[in-house]
């Protein structure tokens, strides 16, 4: 009989220190990730979600974003495509734009497209989702028509003006100069803009010195 009690009392000893490890882990990888620490970020959400098997989706997730932003761009394909299927629609969403968003920048637009659109299928609110959409698709439109004239700015060019002047408002600069310059890589009737893409880039680049 003791020797019974002493199995349920390991066993009880055991869970309480997983959990304990869990939550341990839960707090280092999002300090880390918060931190901007997202190497560290990522071998502590992958101890939790390979190891430890946390069945959190959201740390699945944090753990593919922290592989991304460390360049580990394979691996975190490989977690993004596993939270495709989920049933939190929000997070299927997410894990369908940043798909789109690896898709593009190996430059398969037409795979990018098609993951874009799921997203918003997922989660219609999604805007991200909804601005690169249009972005793709507008590239693709133009690459089937290389002639157009391109001299006046389109009305894409136009909307990505006024989100870009809304983003300077707010003085987040360094987006607005991005948001740009992404506009720019797909139509070049953003060209228009060439002085205020150019002040806006100056602008940014000494918020980043000081």
């Amino acid at each position: 009989m003791k020797w019974l009690i002493v199995v349920v009392l390991l066993n009880i000893n055991l869970d309480v220190n997983r959990i304990a490890k869990t939550n341990r882990l839960i707090r280092e990888a999002e300090k880390a990730y918060l931190a901007g620490d997202y190497q560290e970020a990522a071998e502590k959400y992958k101890i939790l979600v390979d190891s430890l098997d946390y069945k959190d989706e959201s740390a699945a997730m944090n753990l593919a974003h922290a592989l991304y932003k460390t360049g580990q761009k394979e691996a975190a394909t490989m977690y993004y495509d596993r939270l495709l299927k989920s049933k939190d629609k929000s997070i299927a969403s997410t894990a369908n734009l940043q798909l789109g968003v690896l898709a593009f920048e190996n430059q398969q637009q037409a795979q990018a497209l098609g993951y874009f659109k799921n997203a918003l299928k997922a989660n219609p609110g999604n805007e991200a989702a909804r601005y690169n959409y249009e972005l793709v698709k507008k590239a693709m439109q133009q690459d089937e028509s290389p002639g157009q004239d391109q001299t006046e700015p389109s009305e894409f060019a136009k909307k990505l003006r006024r989100q870009a002047e809304e983003l300077v408002r707010q003085g987040r600069y360094k987006e607005a100069f991005q948001l740009m310059q992404n506009g720019l890589a797909v139509d070049k009737t953003v060209s228009a803009y060439q002085d205020f893409i150019k002040r806006t880039g100056d602008v940014a680049e000494i918020d980043e010195k000081y």
